[in-house]
């Protein structure tokens, strides 16, 4: 597959939010966003994801999984 793009950008001065990863918080994200722009993010969810349909997310009762619905 050729790229025909006409510029790239690279991410420079990497760093992590909070100084470490997995230190941070949604209000030291809102604080990085508002000082210095855009973030890069990604979020681990766990076995109860499969199941979300809209709205907040929240974990629920997996003791009991096979009755939610």
């Amino acid at each position: 597959m050729k790229c025909n793009l006409k510029r790239f950008y690279r991410a420079h001065e990497r760093k992590y939010v909070a100084g470490a990863y997995g230190m941070s918080n949604e209000f030291d994200m809102m604080d990085e966003i508002a000082k210095n722009g855009p973030i890069v993010v990604s979020f681990e969810p766990d076995e109860g994801f499969v199941l979300y349909k809209n709205g907040i997310y929240a974990k629920g009762d997996f003791d009991n999984w096979f009755t939610m619905g």
